[in-house]
């Protein structure tokens, strides 16, 4: 037995506008390993809800992400500029000894096969946080091996992944994290949580611009003694709650706007949910919706 179809008009209709491959991840959270429901009176109705759930979750998050982007290329490139000039990021000196070759490796290295003129980085992250990145006119007339910067940090910072952003962020002095993050009008004191936040951040980003599943899936976190030591909370694998609070924690506006905008939009859409999802299957312990807001 398969699952329970009610209303086929309202499932077919449904059918014809997603992707049987996106859906057939929900559908696997309720299959046994030899591909039978392993509840065989569940409701198709409920996979549709908890698919809808989710592409309405992504509909919140992703513009939190884009906000936290915008603002953190930003300040990076701003206080970057002012201390080192509009090209000093190509050299390596300007950055703490200890992370010049990963800055190399990860930033320095994408770059310099480019130019402005007539290249483009096209990088994307995998679900591991490694990044692939696919070159535009690699030609023999490109600078593949220029010595000097290709464009100035604030244009060069657009071009930067999440990945690349976290790396940059984490190569310069503790005083310069301090000062970007209260120019983000964050906390400065959370300046070593960052790099850990930003691993989040780019993990999430690609499920949400991807439409890969939130509900039910794991993810990797560096993130759980922040998690313990703050909000007395321990995470299973499921970590959507988690990676939620991440956002709390790097939204760069006022904390009402925090509390107003994306927190109260996720508690009415997880209460609007409540009957077809499982709160643990995302993580949310049982005072989710206390600590999802700012006090």
């Amino acid at each position: 037995m398969g699952f329970v179809v009610e209303n086929r008009k309202n499932s077919i209709a449904f059918l014809k506008k997603v992707n049987y491959y996106s859906l057939s991840e929900y559908i696997s959270l309720f299959l046994n390993s030899d591909g039978k429901v392993n509840n065989p009176g569940i409701k198709f109705q409920k996979i549709q809800d908890i698919f809808e759930f989710d592409m309405k979750m992504r509909d919140i998050l992703f513009p939190c992400i884009h906000r936290i982007e915008l603002c953190l290329r930003k300040q990076l490139s701003s206080h970057f500029c002012d201390i080192c000039g509009p090209t000093g990021y190509w050299d390596l000196n300007n950055y703490e000894s200890s992370y010049q070759n990963k800055v190399n490796d990860f930033i320095i290295k994408k770059l310099r096969p480019y130019d402005s003129a007539s290249n483009d980085i096209e990088s994307t992250e995998d679900g591991s946080g490694n990044e692939s990145t696919s070159h535009g006119n690699t030609g023999e007339n490109n600078s593949s091996n220029i010595d000097e910067a290709p464009y100035p940090i604030w244009e060069a910072i657009d071009k930067y992944t999440i990945k690349m952003l976290s790396v940059f962020y984490e190569s310069i002095s503790t005083k310069g994290k301090k000062s970007v993050l209260k120019n983000m009008g964050l906390e400065k004191n959370d300046y070593d949580r960052v790099v850990g936040w930003l691993y989040c951040l780019s993990h999430l980003r690609n499920d949400c611009a991807h439409f890969s599943r939130l509900y039910g899936a794991e993810s990797p976190s560096k993130n759980v003694a922040f998690y313990q030591s703050i909000y007395n909370y321990v995470p299973n694998k499921k970590l959507l709650f988690g990676r939620i609070l991440v956002l709390k924690h790097l939204y760069p506006e006022p904390r009402d706007k925090w509390n107003n905008g994306p927190a109260k939009a996720i508690e009415s859409l997880v209460n609007e949910y409540l009957s077809s999802i499982e709160l643990d299957h995302i993580g949310f312990p049982e005072k989710w919706a206390t600590l999802l807001y700012w006090n």
